[in-house]
């Protein structure tokens, strides 16, 4: 256990999603002015891993995520 009280946990896992969801935002409005298509689809994917952290949480980091 880690000592901590579970209200300062929730807070550091809802300011952790919202930082994900601004990450994602971020993401896509690249994408949404990316010309190549290589290069949309590979940001469409980090919004889209950004997305799913925001919504489980932080779990493994996906090989694409790490390629950064």
């Amino acid at each position: 256990m880690s000592g901590r009280i579970p209200d300062a946990d929730y807070r550091d896992r809802s300011e952790r999603a919202i930082s994900y969801r601004q990450k994602a935002a971020h993401f896509k409005q690249l994408a949404s002015i990316e010309l190549h298509p290589r290069a949309r689809a590979q940001l469409i994917g980090l919004a889209e891993e950004y997305d799913r952290l925001a919504e489980d949480g932080p779990r493994k980091l996906s090989a694409r995520l790490l390629r950064l």
